[in-house]
């Protein structure tokens, strides 16, 4: 059975100033935090850091290790906040793809990831890296 046509629906009448304006976003701290600092014309990040966070967080983290590991950008530590949280994602890096040998130069980036659970810990990285 088809389903009945329905007609297209028509343009509003009312001018757009006095439409009511949409409803507003909810509002969400990124997940991803990247610390950038402008030095002489270019910007340097200085270090990276990870809440828990979805496909956006994953792709920001991701794509800063294939830009490190790759030299597009600059080796700089980078923090996973909540062991929890990442450990199982980190733990079928190690055993998939990187034994199945798709991953090059992966320790390196590795050496500079951080699983921390605290604020002293993350300031702690941070004060470190800073030297």
């Amino acid at each position: 059975m088809v389903p009945p046509r329905r007609s297209p629906p028509t343009a509003s009448k009312q001018p757009l100033a006095s439409a009511s304006p949409p409803a507003a976003a909810p509002s969400v701290a990124p997940a991803t935090r990247i610390l950038r600092v402008p030095l002489g014309g270019e910007t340097v990040v200085l270090r990276l850091v990870a809440f828990p966070g979805g496909y956006g967080t994953l792709n920001e983290l991701f794509e800063y290790l294939v830009l490190m590991q790759t030299g597009m950008a600059d080796h700089v530590p980078l923090i996973c906040v909540d062991r929890k949280f990442w450990q199982g994602l980190f733990d079928w890096v190690d055993k998939y793809p990187l034994r199945q040998k798709f991953l090059t130069n992966w320790f390196q980036g590795i050496r500079l990831l951080h699983f921390i659970d605290d604020r002293k810990g993350i300031i702690s990285v941070i004060k470190k890296s800073a030297k």
